[in-house]
């Protein structure tokens, strides 16, 4: 997507689907692809729920200790392209939402692990973009999602289904 288009579908803002429920959406498109069995999908679906509640309580327990700014809360000429969330900058939630469900997906289906990780790259630029972010904040972020991915994926013990 363009970087307009891309803020605006990953946006996050009231109103729209939120980054989890875009991830969970992906997921039920490609089950379709792959004609998963309803213990598949069940199974898999349980694990990306279970690895984006982890991760959002990872990301926010790291907002919540740096408590840092907004890149306009710095800098005064900055103009964003969406409100800015009510809550701190560090890290970027999309970030580490996004990272973490690519690297669960990307175990379950390794054959469109690359899609998903475009996809994670694109949610954590859209927010840089959007200029309510900062480059560590999204790198810092992208880190934290993968590690909590592979915690999840390592944890369970997560094979390819396809």
């Amino acid at each position: 997507l363009e970087q307009g288009a891309a803020i605006k579908f990953w946006g996050g803002i009231p109103g729209t689907t939120q980054p989890a429920g875009i991830w969970l959406d992906q997921f039920f498109t490609l089950s379709k692809k792959y004609n998963l069995s309803n213990e598949e999908y069940a199974y898999t679906q349980m694990v990306l729920a279970q690895t984006l509640s982890d991760a959002f309580m990872e990301c926010w327990k790291a907002k919540y200790i740096y408590w840092t700014k907004r890149p306009d809360m710095e800098l005064k000429t900055i103009e964003t392209a969406m409100p800015n969330p009510p809550f701190p900058s560090y890290v970027s939630g999309h970030s580490v939402i996004s990272f973490a469900a690519a690297t669960v997906l990307a175990k379950f289906f390794p054959e469109d692990g690359e899609n998903y990780l475009r996809n994670a790259e694109e949610a954590k630029n859209s927010r840089l973009w959007a200029g309510i972010h900062f480059p560590h904040d999204n790198e810092e972020g992208k880190k934290l999602g993968i590690k909590v991915g592979e915690f999840v994926a390592k944890k369970l013990e997560v094979k390819a289904i396809r």
